[in-house]
C-alpha cells in the first residue's frame, strides 16, 4: 500500500465518512473554534507542539545545570533529552514560520519541586513525555499540511521512545497498554498549564 494511499484513505476518505464535525469533535474545543473562525488548524497544532516542545526542552536543559543525579542513566538521559527536545523547538519554529504564523518568545516555566531531586525529575519527565505522545496523536487526525504531518510523525516517534525510556527509569512498564489514549489540546493544557507562569 502507498504512502498516498493510505493518507487518503485515512485523512480524506476517512474524515469524508466520518464528517469533518466528528474528526474536530475527537481534537477538542480549541480546534473547533479555530475551524469556526476560519482559522489554520495545521497552524494551530503546530503552535501547541511548539509550546509543549519548548516546555520539555526547558525541563531538560535546566535539570542538568539543577539536579543533583544520583544515576548516571538518569543524567545522560536528561543530556539526550535536552539536545532532542532542543532540536524539536527549533524545526517546529521554522515550520510555524513556513505557515505563515508567529513562533513567538516561549513563556517561563516552574517546575516546583522537580528540579530538586532525581526522584521527582524522572517522575515528571514521565508525566510530560507520555502527554506529549498522546497529544500528538491526538492532533494527527486533523492535519492536513503534509509537512505538518511528517514533522508530528518524526517527532512523535522520538517522543514515544523517549517516554518509554522515562518508564525504565522509573521502573514502571514501558508499554503498559497496546493502544496509547490520545488527548485533545484541551486535555493536554490541563496538564501543563500549572507549568506555565507567562504566555
Amino acid at each position: 500500500m502507498s504512502a498516498a494511499f493510505t493518507r487518503g484513505q485515512f485523512l480524506t476518505r476517512g474524515a469524508a465518512l466520518a464528517g469533518a464535525t466528528a474528526t474536530l469533535a475527537a481534537f477538542g474545543p480549541a480546534a473547533q473554534r479555530a475551524a469556526a473562525a476560519g482559522g489554520n488548524i495545521d497552524l494551530e497544532v503546530a503552535q501547541f507542539a511548539l509550546l509543549l516542545e519548548r516546555l520539555e526542552a526547558d525541563y531538560y536543559v535546566r535539570a542538568l545545570k539543577e539536579v543533583p543525579f544520583r544515576s548516571p542513566s538518569a543524567r545522560n538521559m536528561a543530556s539526550t533529552f535536552a539536545d532532542s527536545e532542543v532540536q524539536h523547538v527549533d524545526a517546529l519554529e521554522q515550520l510555524v514560520r513556513q505557515l505563515n504564523g508567529r513562533a513567538g518568545r516561549a513563556p517561563k516555566f516552574d517546575f516546583g519541586a522537580a528540579l530538586t531531586n532525581q526522584d521527582d525529575f524522572l517522575k515528571l519527565a514521565m508525566a510530560f513525555e507520555d502527554t506529549g505522545v498522546s497529544a500528538y496523536n491526538g492532533a494527527g487526525p486533523l492535519l492536513q499540511n503534509n509537512e505538518v504531518l511528517a514533522t508530528a510523525g518524526q517527532i512523535v516517534q522520538v517522543e514515544a521512545r523517549h517516554a518509554a525510556r522515562c518508564r525504565n527509569e522509573n521502573g514502571v512498564k514501558a508499554a503498559p497498554s497496546s493502544f496509547d489514549q490520545p488527548l485533545t489540546m484541551d486535555q493536554v493544557m490541563m496538564k501543563v498549564k500549572p507549568y506555565i507562569k507567562q504566555r
